[in-house]
């Protein structure tokens, strides 16, 4: 098999056959001398954090074999990664409804400009897996986090005490001096805070009082040319495990601000739900964005998918 775990919290796996090879290498031929624009959450807002995205219509122009190459890798290691997850999670699995379930692979190729960071975050509910193809052979990072603790603040974020606070807790956490830099979540807007020790601590309200969630960055290292398979904990399903449990509870992943050059990225976020249709329609604004491309599943592709994993 093609794929291999390299996390369980969450589940991770890197597949690094010789199509998932290609196609990183075709993605990063193709954005050669093209010029990504300010990426987009689709509200009208854009990111201020230098995160750009290229678009697909360009790329699919450059190299128009893509297209082709991007469905015989749906076809091949789509399977895989979700055979491994139901055997890894270690549970008797099952979707709702299996017989209405669709599925699309959305695309995107972003940029990270250096200095971006992205708060640790697990994916929205409509997400099984989150691919990632680092086009960059001298950045193949992906970091995922660990929750370890909580801490009560002790003042609100807006606080003139604030940075005060942060920096006694750095004290008393960390005897040796160490360095932290304050960005802001970009889903919530409440501060994150990176200490160069591999620590974060990420402002959040439980109940009414103020509390530090503190995680440790574990770094995932691929080679070039492996696409990174991220298992979203959050996607529904009847039955759940000990691995998915832990994930839910305390893994999360995200973009530590240490990118010292540019990194282009595939990434590919396979979606799933529920719909009378044959295929799973997405936001109308997004399908007619020439950034994002989505390759729909055939229904048939998608139970032969789900039934040889065993979810339904």
């Amino acid at each position: 098999m093609s794929n291999r775990l390299v996390s369980n919290c969450p589940l991770c796996f890197a597949s690094h056959s010789q199509l998932s090879h290609q196609l990183v290498s075709a993605f990063a031929s193709a954005i050669e001398g093209l010029e990504a624009a300010p990426f987009s959450f689709g509200d009208g807002r854009e990111e201020e954090s230098r995160r750009n995205i290229f678009s697909l219509r360009d790329i699919f122009k450059h190299d128009p074999n893509l297209r082709d190459l991007l469905g015989q890798w749906v076809r091949s290691e789509l399977p895989h990664s979700v055979e491994l997850f139901a055997a890894e999670a270690g549970s008797d699995l099952k979707l709702f409804e299996p017989e209405k379930y669709r599925m699309t692979l959305r695309v995107r190729v972003l940029e990270d400009q250096p200095g971006y960071s992205l708060a640790p975050h697990k994916d929205s509910k409509d997400t099984l897996f989150a691919f990632i193809g680092n086009l960059n052979p001298h950045n193949l990072n992906t970091s995922i986090f660990i929750i370890k603790n909580a801490i009560r603040v002790g003042c609100e974020k807006e606080s003139p005490l604030f940075l005060n606070r942060i920096s006694d807790l750095s004290s008393k956490l960390f005897p040796e001096k160490t360095n932290f830099l304050v960005t802001k979540n970009d889903f919530t807007g409440d501060p994150v805070i990176w200490f160069e020790n591999g620590v974060v601590f990420a402002y959040s309200m439980y109940e009414t009082a103020p509390i530090f969630v503190v995680m440790n960055e574990e770094k995932i290292t691929t080679t070039f040319g492996e696409i990174l398979a991220i298992h979203n904990p959050r996607f529904p399903i009847l039955a759940t495990s000990t691995v998915i449990d832990n994930s839910v509870k305390f893994a999360r992943h995200g973009v530590w601000p240490g990118v010292v050059r540019k990194r282009p990225l595939l990434l590919m976020d396979l979606l799933g739900n529920h719909s009378e249709h044959d295929v799973l329609f997405v936001d109308r604004n997004e399908r007619d964005d020439d950034r994002t491309h989505y390759f729909y599943i055939r229904p048939e592709t998608v139970r032969s998918m789900l039934s040889g994993a065993g979810l339904i």
